[in-house]
């Protein structure tokens, strides 16, 4: 079985991979300034890294953003698989009792305040 990535996986890595490359930056901006005294190469490497960090900080951002919905969406789908599961055994059931179970799962999906 192959292990595909998640969306989120994915987002993640490249939040890591650009503020790993910006912390390069940064590190390679004190290198030029306390080995070549020159400030025009250091600012330019601090320049770079700080645009690399906000970028990291964006994907970190969007990964949180991308987390929660996966999370909303998979409590929403447990629910959906629960009702259909409730369904398919009212299905095996006869008579007035079928009636009287798919009647309270009916109003356990209608009602929005039923304990889930």
């Amino acid at each position: 079985m192959v292990n595909t990535p998640t969306p989120e996986q994915g987002s993640f890595k490249w939040a890591l991979v650009a503020g790993s490359l910006g912390l390069a930056f940064f590190f390679a901006a004190v290198t030029f300034l306390l080995t070549q005294q020159d400030q025009s190469i250091a600012t330019v490497s601090a320049i770079g890294g700080a645009l690399v960090e906000v970028i990291s900080g964006i994907l970190f951002y969007l990964y949180g953003k991308t987390t929660t919905q996966l999370a909303d969406f998979q409590q929403r789908l447990a629910q959906t698989q629960r009702f259909l599961l409730a369904n398919a055994i009212c299905e095996s059931l006869e008579g007035e009792e079928k009636q009287k179970a798919r009647s309270s799962l009916v109003q356990t999906i209608a009602d929005p305040n039923s304990s889930q």
